[in-house]
C-alpha cells in the first residue's frame, strides 16, 4: 500500500448506518479516484464485508479480537476477517483497546 493513506473511520455514528454507510464508502472511493489520494474506510462490522465486496479502495475492520476460533460471543477473530474481502483492521484503537 502506498502512503499517505487517508483512513475514514465510520465509528458507530447514525450517519454511517445501513445504506448511508454504503453511500459514505462510495463517496470516499470517488474522492480517492478524483484526487489520486489513497483512501481506506472502516465501516461498522455489520456492513464491512458487504461494503468490501463493492469497493475498489481498501476496507478495514474497526477492530479485531486476539482469540482463536471457538467460544467468544460477539468477538471478531483474525480468521473471520481473513475469510472476507476486508483488507485489514485497526488495532488497539483508543476506543477498543486490546488487553495486555
Amino acid at each position: 500500500m502506498k502512503a499517505p493513506v487517508v483512513v475514514v473511520n465510520f465509528k458507530v455514528y447514525q450517519e454511517a448506518e445501513g445504506d448511508r454507510a454504503f453511500r459514505l464508502a462510495k463517496t470516499c472511493q470517488k474522492v480517492s479516484t478524483e484526487t489520486g489520494v489513497l483512501m481506506a474506510v472502516c465501516p461498522p462490522h455489520l456492513w464491512a464485508a458487504s461494503i468490501a465486496r463493492v469497493l475498489e479502495i481498501p476496507v478495514y475492520a474497526q477492530s479485531v479480537n486476539p482469540l482463536p476460533p471457538g467460544s467468544g460471543t460477539g468477538f471478531i477473530t483474525p480468521s473471520m476477517l481473513h475469510s472476507t474481502d476486508i483488507a485489514g483492521t485497526l488495532i488497539n484503537h483508543s476506543e477498543h483497546r486490546i488487553p495486555a
